[in-house]
């Protein structure tokens, strides 16, 4: 049995997880206003076009990778105490025009599902 769980964001959600990240991680953020957001997909992954627009009218345009953009929504959520299991096999995908994180599990129906979720940590509360 697998289990499917979907996190989309809306594309000003996924500018603020891109920010975060990349303050969090001391990375360097362009100078400019998001002025657009378009999404590529190529195969099994997804690279996201952010286009920028600055005081003097110019664009520029910064590239997202699928690796990026999951490590930035996974931390986005876990920044707002949405919880994550390590567990789960992790990709992005874009769905009706929206990034979206797509997690599934196995779950081993030999085993009680207590025991499984106590293992992840999920049914636990502090």
């Amino acid at each position: 049995m697998r289990e499917l769980r979907c996190i989309i964001l809306t594309n000003q959600e996924f500018v603020s997880a891109i920010i975060e990240f990349k303050r969090k991680n001391r990375m360097p953020l362009p100078i400019g206003t998001v002025s657009g957001i378009d999404f590529v997909t190529t195969g099994d992954t997804v690279i996201s076009k952010i286009k920028l627009t600055n005081d003097y009218n110019e664009t520029s345009e910064m590239l997202i990778d699928a690796t990026e953009a999951a490590a930035s929504v996974v931390n986005y959520c876990l920044e707002r105490k949405i919880p994550i299991s390590r567990s789960y096999t992790k990709k992005i995908e874009v769905i009706d025009g929206q990034l979206t994180l797509v997690m599934t599990m196995t779950i081993d129906t030999s085993k009680p599902m207590k025991q499984q979720l106590l293992k992840d940590g999920a049914g636990r509360h502090k």
